[in-house]
């Protein structure tokens, strides 16, 4: 199968903290948990209280983000 992309979908960004629950990563931003997966978390080297900064998709509901950064707490 061949897939092709015929335009990039609008993205926005989001800042939250980094919690685990129930064993699964998620970034709680604006007062919703988005979920991340745990090979972004733990390649970036994120730690629990961070702040993350992840992407979602613009105008859409989303249960999952994607990493962009990590802002270690101080």
């Amino acid at each position: 199968m061949l897939y092709k992309q015929i335009l990039p979908i609008d993205r926005e960004s989001k800042v939250g903290l980094l919690t685990k629950d129930k064993g699964k990563y998620q970034v709680v931003a604006d007062g919703v948990a988005y979920n991340v997966l745990t090979a972004a978390v733990t390649h970036f080297k994120g730690e629990i209280g961070d702040s993350i900064s992840i992407l979602l998709p613009k105008g859409k509901k989303a249960t999952f983000g994607a990493i962009e950064m990590v802002i270690p707490k101080e």
